[in-house]
């Protein structure tokens, strides 16, 4: 089974994501239909996402290997600057949230249960994209400059795609494409932090902290739900499309994709 995947990420990678996103899609679909038997909505999303960081690791340890946990160009603190642009975004947003709270806060057990859910989906999500996606597009693309802007941009395409699931979830239709879209901007972000780091967990916590920025309303004070969160998105969001981008090519620089060519020939 290994040596066959191995043949089919040296010869069809592109293939091999497209196989990866469906079969990622397929896992979360799957949970949805499961009943947990919790009236707690964060609760019911945890045990989801349990079960996507379960899939999502296996994946990546299946097609990377074991480095994929420990694999880095530098330290997880030194990564922090790399990451500096989203993390900050994140910070404020949450900051904000908080100096100005819309109610008041949940208990204790629910706002821990909020933390636990979005550090799985930086798991499960980074693990499938940035952990095996961008593994396995950079080392089949990522020689050249066009092929690390290649390996950027098709991993940000397709974890937009990926978010495209939510309409399954009774989400609006509208509200979905428009996040669908937004996140590709992000996923990008993301890959160019990764291909500079090679540091999953700094992915992990990045993604993470973002997500707790997106929801804190939702996961500090219960005002609304992340169904209501992402249904309210309007095209006027799609702005943030330019904001991402913007840090995008920063990071990959002429002589910081130079640095990401050398190391990963």
């Amino acid at each position: 089974m290994q040596v066959k995947m191995r043949k089919l990420k040296e010869s069809h990678p592109i293939l091999l994501c497209l196989i990866i996103v469906i079969a990622f899609w397929a896992v979360s679909a799957l949970t949805k239909l499961i009943d947990f038997n919790t009236q707690e909505q964060y609760a019911t999303n945890l045990a989801r996402e349990i079960l996507l960081s379960v899939f999502a690791v296996i994946t990546a340890l299946t097609l990377i290997g074991k480095s994929v946990l420990s694999e880095r160009h530098c330290s997880f603190f030194r990564g922090l600057s790399v990451a500096a642009f989203p993390i900050a975004l994140s910070a404020f947003v949450i900051l904000s949230g908080i100096l100005n709270p819309p109610a008041s806060l949940l208990p204790l057990s629910s706002i821990i249960i909020f933390l636990l859910f979005v550090i799985l989906v930086g798991i499960a999500e980074e693990f499938v994209f940035r952990g095996s996606i961008v593994n396995i597009l950079a080392e089949k693309y990522a020689k050249t400059e066009k092929g690390v802007y290649f390996t950027v941009f098709a991993s940000g395409i397709l974890f937009g795609a990926i978010h495209l699931v939510n309409i399954f979830s009774g989400i609006d239709i509208l509200g979905a494409v428009i996040q669908a879209i937004c996140v590709i901007p992000i996923g990008c972000l993301y890959t160019a932090i990764y291909l500079r780091t090679k540091s999953i967990w700094l992915l992990v916590f990045t993604h993470a902290l973002n997500d707790f920025g997106g929801l804190v309303s939702a996961g500090l004070y219960g005002v609304e739900t992340i169904e209501s969160a992402i249904s309210s998105y309007s095209p006027l969001k799609l702005v943030s499309i330019i904001l991402y981008l913007i840090p995008v090519f920063y990071l990959l620089r002429k002589s910081k994709v130079e640095e990401i060519i050398s190391k990963n020939i």
